[in-house]
């Protein structure tokens, strides 16, 4: 009885071994999570952001902890909240629709830590704790679009610029009419060209009448 006990108990044993449905270590599970999603970001941490109440007209600032991965800016209550698989996000920002980046001049707002999103008709006022950290966070952004680029101008101030945008602009204003001219020009001296009565080499010159 003792030795039918045993093997049964043995095989139990193996068999939960070799059972994957278990729960794995919730603790394990988690730090694993964390860790992925940690690598995925290019830029995260706290910010405070201006919120406007809709009803009331009153604006006020909250503390959000904002997430940049890949080309959308995500934003939560706090930062437990961006690991936790049942929590979404209470808002979300994707790059393309980034218009510009500047350093901000709200009167509420100390310009060297704060800056402004331009989306659409839509405009997100942010501050960070620093200079130096909101300057991270607008050319992280910046490069998030893959079109804009943040340069700071000669007050101090932070401005974005699309290159790509002003060099398309400037091909079809200048690049069509230098088309358009040399096009033009090489038609008018074909056209000259043309026009010349040819000259006879083998004649002899004309005496000079006078």
């Amino acid at each position: 009885m003792w030795f039918d006990a045993l093997v049964e108990a043995v095989d139990m044993v193996q068999d939960t071994a070799d059972d994957s449905g278990l729960p794995p270590d919730e603790d394990a599970a988690r730090e694993k999570l964390q860790g992925e999603i940690k690598a995925s970001l290019s830029k995260a941490g706290a910010l405070s952001k201006l919120t406007g109440n809709r009803l009331t007209g009153l604006t006020s600032w909250k503390t959000r902890f904002f997430a940049l991965s890949g080309s959308v800016l995500s934003y939560y209550e706090k930062e437990g909240d961006l690991y936790n698989e049942d929590m979404d996000a209470l808002g979300t920002v994707n790059m393309q629709t980034i218009s510009s980046i500047k350093s901000s001049n709200h009167p509420e707002v100390e310009w060297k830590r704060a800056f402004e999103l331009k989306v659409g008709e839509r405009t997100y006022v942010l501050q960070a704790d620093t200079a130096e950290d909101a300057v991270e966070w607008m050319i992280s952004i910046a490069a998030s679009t893959g079109k804009l680029e943040v340069e700071q101008a000669s007050d101090g101030t932070w401005v974005s610029k699309n290159p790509k945008a002003q060099l398309n602009k400037r091909l079809s204003t200048y690049g069509a009419g230098a088309k358009k001219r040399a096009t033009r020009g090489r038609r008018s001296v074909a056209k000259k060209r043309t026009s010349m009565t040819p000259m006879d080499i083998t004649a002899a010159p004309v005496a000079n009448q006078e």
